[in-house]
């Protein structure tokens, strides 16, 4: 079974923008087209990665949201008002915490930004179940060739 490195990804050469363990970058043709794309997953196995997607999104956020809400009887839990420092919109913003400049990162309390990478650690984790997830559907379904064709530009 061979592993691409995003499976949202279209193009292998945009998901391994540092080249692989065997090829070079700037080898990889620009036009390959990375055949574990989830693109080219269909019907019921389209429904399970977006169902997937759906659960993995909801479930995230849903255990943040829920964390926040509780954020009073668990500093009165723990007697300290660690949890009323965390600043709900960096945690409810989907970009990933590296996409945010030094300066904002700076005006984060410690409990925004412990918190704001558990939630990307998450994130990442579940990601790379999907892709592992997506790979496993192409390689024991019955896609052909059409996982590996080179789409018209």
């Amino acid at each position: 079974m061979t592993m691409f490195a995003d499976c949202r990804e279209k193009f292998s050469r945009d998901a391994y923008p540092y080249g692989t363990q065997f090829q070079k970058h700037e080898d990889i043709p620009k036009d390959e087209i990375n055949p574990y794309w989830d693109g080219h997953l269909k019907g019921k196995d389209r429904a399970y990665i977006n169902g997937y997607d759906d659960a993995t999104k909801d479930g995230i956020n849903g255990f943040f949201s829920n964390f926040l809400a509780y954020e009073y009887e668990l500093d009165n839990a723990f007697g300290t008002n660690l949890f009323r420092n965390v600043d709900e919109s960096v945690l409810e913003d989907e970009r990933d915490i590296s996409e945010f400049s030094e300066e904002e990162r700076a005006e984060w309390s410690k409990e925004t930004l412990i918190l704001k990478t558990l939630k990307d650690c998450m994130l990442d984790n579940a990601e790379a179940t999907r892709n592992e997830i997506v790979t496993a559907l192409i390689d024991s379904g019955d896609y052909g060739d059409t996982a590996t064709e080179s789409e018209e530009h």
